[in-house]
């Protein structure tokens, strides 16, 4: 999609995978279920009212690459098991974020942007996960709920902000 286009609810497809530049948005009524969503270029928008989660008893793998867009204006995630974001490029909205059960991981990689509400590590009590890979000054204001932090591959990371872990 080079252009703009809406989808209703998404049911019964185990991934996305947006390519192109343009806007892909997400506007059905109800939740839409997916294994996984990589979003390779563009913008993926999640409409407000629109909500995208795991299939049930399931988890959500989440790849936003390098100079793509995710933009949640409605609500993204909750799988019961352990959701993996990966983040090279942005995302955005005011919309719920949320990793909810399971050991759930979120990777920043170099370009990682997070704006609007926070990235939620959910629900876990000692096994959510922030790992920043390479190197990066990232404002951590937007990440919210993990127990645990790694720093892997080379450089020195600078986070910035009040990121606060939970005990």
């Amino acid at each position: 999609i080079t252009g703009t286009a809406t989808l209703g609810r998404v049911a019964g497809f185990e991934t996305l995978a947006k390519r192109a530049a343009g806007i892909l948005t997400l506007d059905g009524a109800g939740v839409s279920t997916l294994d996984s969503a990589t979003i390779h270029a563009g913008t993926l928008r999640i409409a407000s009212g629109a909500s995208l989660a795991a299939a049930v008893g399931a988890s959500l793998v989440t790849d936003v690459r390098a100079n793509a867009t995710l933009d949640v204006l409605g609500a993204w995630g909750c799988g019961t098991q352990g959701d993996t974001w990966t983040i090279a490029g942005t995302v955005s909205g005011n919309g719920t974020k949320d990793q909810c059960g399971g050991d759930d991981t979120l990777t920043l990689t170099d370009g990682a942007s997070i704006t609007g509400s926070s990235i939620l590590g959910g629900a876990q009590v000692a096994e959510d996960l922030v790992v920043v890979d390479n190197a990066l000054a990232l404002d951590v204001d937007n990440i919210a709920g993990y127990e645990r932090l790694r720093k892997q591959g080379a450089g020195e990371a600078a986070l910035i902000g009040g990121l606060g872990f939970d005990p």
